[in-house]
C-alpha cells in the first residue's frame, strides 16, 4: 500500500459542490458526470491509504455501475448522488481527524474513522434519499400539516421528538438524525424579542432559539439551496424577526389557502426530488 498523503479539504468541498450542481436529465448525461466524480473520490481514497477500507469501497462500488443505469430513472439518480455525497462528507470527516493522512494502525480505518457511515446504515432502515428533516417550534398544527404534506409526496419527515433516543443526549440525537439532503424549517411566532434599547415597544414575534440554531446548522451543512423556511403570519412581508445573516434562504409564507404547498413542492422538485404536484392540490 502506498504511503498516505495529505489531501486538501478544499478539494473535497469542490467535489461536493460540483456534485450538488449536477441536474437530472432524461438523456442520462448526469450518469457520466457523477461517474467522473466517483473516479476522483477513488483516487483520493488511494492517496489517503484507504483503498482497502471496506465501508468506503463498498459505498463507492454502489456508485461505480452508474454508467449502465437507466438515464430516465430519477430515483436512481437521486440515490447514487446521495450515496456519493455521503461518502465525500465522510472522507471530509476523516481528513479533519487525520489531516496528514498518517494512520499508525490501518485496522482503525474500519472502525472509528468511518463511524458516520456506519451510524447512517443503522438508521431504522430509512431511505436517506427521501428523508426531509423537519425543524419546528411549538405550533403543533403547522408541524403536522407540513409533515402530512411531505408524506403525500412519498417523502419521510424526520421529526426529532418522534425518533427513538437510544440513550443519546438531545444534541447527539440531533446530529444522528440530521444526515439528510433537505431541511424544512418552521418559523412560528412562539417567542417575543428585540434589542434591549427598543424594549418594550420594539418587541417583535420570533421563532424559538433552538429553531434558529437548527436553521443555521442546516444552512452550514447542506447549503442555502437545500433549506426552505416556512413562516406563519399575515401579509406578504415576513412578520417575524429573522436574523439578517440568513439572507438568501428561501422563505415561504405559510398561508391559510395552502399556496405554500406548491411553493415547497417546487423547491423540492428543483433539488431532484420526484414531486407529483397533483398530490398537493
Amino acid at each position: 500500500m502506498n504511503e498516505p498523503q495529505q489531501v486538501n479539504l478544499n478539494i473535497i468541498k469542490d467535489m461536493i459542490d460540483r456534485l450538488d450542481s449536477i441536474k437530472f436529465s432524461y438523456d442520462g448525461e448526469w450518469r457520466f458526470k457523477i461517474y467522473g466524480i466517483y473516479l476522483e473520490a477513488f483516487s483520493i481514497l488511494q492517496a489517503l491509504g484507504l483503498e482497502n477500507n471496506s465501508i468506503y469501497i463498498n459505498n463507492l462500488k454502489e456508485v461505480s455501475n452508474i454508467r449502465e443505469a437507466l438515464g430516465a430513472r430519477k430515483d436512481v439518480f437521486r440515490a447514487k448522488k446521495t450515496l456519493l455525497q455521503s461518502t465525500l462528507r465522510s472522507i471530509q470527516s476523516f481528513i479533519r481527524i487525520h489531516p496528514t493522512g498518517n494512520i499508525t494502525n490501518p485496522a482503525e480505518n474500519n472502525t472509528t474513522i468511518t463511524e458516520d457511515i456506519v451510524s447512517n446504515t443503522k438508521r431504522k432502515n430509512l431511505n436517506p434519499s427521501n428523508d426531509i428533516f423537519l425543524v419546528h417550534g411549538r405550533d403543533a398544527e403547522m408541524k403536522l400539516d407540513v409533515a402530512r404534506t411531505l408524506e403525500k409526496l412519498h417523502l419521510t419527515p424526520i421529526i426529532l421528538h418522534e425518533q427513538v433516543n437510544e440513550g443519546r443526549t438531545i444534541i447527539e440525537k440531533f446530529e444522528y438524525y440530521s444526515d439528510v439532503n433537505f431541511a424544512v424549517v418552521l418559523l412560528s411566532p412562539d417567542d417575543i424579542g428585540c434589542l434591549k434599547s427598543d424594549f418594550p415597544d420594539g418587541s417583535k414575534p420570533r421563532a424559538r432559539q433552538n429553531v434558529i440554531f437548527e436553521l443555521g446548522f442546516f444552512i452550514g451543512k447542506l447549503g442555502r439551496n437545500r433549506v426552505a423556511a416556512l413562516y406563519r403570519g399575515e401579509g406578504t412581508d415576513i412578520p417575524i424577526d429573522i436574523p439578517s445573516d440568513y439572507v438568501g434562504v428561501v422563505f415561504i409564507h405559510y398561508d391559510s389557502q395552502g399556496g405554500w404547498k406548491l411553493k415547497l413542492g417546487a423547491e423540492l422538485d428543483a433539488r431532484e426530488y420526484d414531486v407529483d404536484m397533483n398530490k398537493l392540490k
